[in-house]
């Protein structure tokens, strides 16, 4: 009797999202909670948080030809902020998200993971135009 294929290796066994799908989710989610719970407990008004990020993958881990860990190649990570407080008060917000973030630093426990960070400062007369506007 032969064993069974394992479950990759069956039609449609594959199609649940990879390691990189999860692990980007969660350090997005991550990101924004830890980013408004700082700016909240430091007093900053944050008008929105926006996380995009990415990553690559080594196709043979992708595939599933290899026992190759399937650990992503590269991440990318841009943390927007859009407030009107200062740069300067933004980026030791930045500073403190990166510090605190629990799924950042476990991550970074196995991989470099950089965050650019964007500043948009928060203009209500540019937003309240385009509420109108809509």
């Amino acid at each position: 009797m032969t064993a069974p294929a394992p479950l990759l290796c069956r039609p449609g066994g594959n199609l649940a999202p990879a390691f990189l799908d999860n692990a980007l989710g969660a350090l997005g989610a991550s990101l924004t909670r830890t980013t408004l719970a700082l700016a909240a407990e430091r007093g900053i008004r944050v008008e929105a948080v926006q996380v995009s990020l990415g990553g690559q993958q080594e196709p043979s881990a992708r595939h599933h030809h290899t026992r190759a860990p399937a650990g992503p190649t590269q991440w990318w990570v841009v943390l927007h902020i859009e407030s009107p407080a200062s740069r300067a008060e933004i980026e030791a917000l930045h500073a403190a998200v990166e510090h605190a973030c629990p799924v950042l630093n476990r991550l970074r426990q196995a991989w470099a993971l950089p965050i650019e960070l964007r500043h948009v400062p928060f203009d209500p007369l540019y937003t309240e135009a385009c509420a109108r506007a809509a």
